[in-house]
């Protein structure tokens, strides 16, 4: 049980595509052989799912997007030396 509770919080990373190398291997192996780890992963995906799926609460306004836009313009004209 206490491999679970480390392969628990992997979990979300796992969904995230943030596990590479040893840690995902890790994972893996241990989801093949965990069925409450299994049927946490496919809770979790459920919720992912569910949530991409949903609108916003919040719309935000113009005039914050507007100043976001322009940061964004300003950050790409320094990085490109102009």
């Amino acid at each position: 049980m206490t491999a679970c509770v480390e392969y628990s919080a992997a979990i979300q990373l796992y969904l995230d595509n943030e596990l590479s190398g040893p840690s995902l291997e890790a994972s893996l192996v241990h989801l093949r052989g965990c069925d409450a780890c299994r049927v946490q992963l496919e809770a979790e995906k459920s919720l992912s799912a569910l949530l991409h799926q949903s609108q916003p609460l919040y719309v935000a306004p113009d005039s914050l997007r507007t100043a976001i836009a322009a940061t964004r313009h300003i950050i790409a004209l320094a990085a490109s030396g102009k």
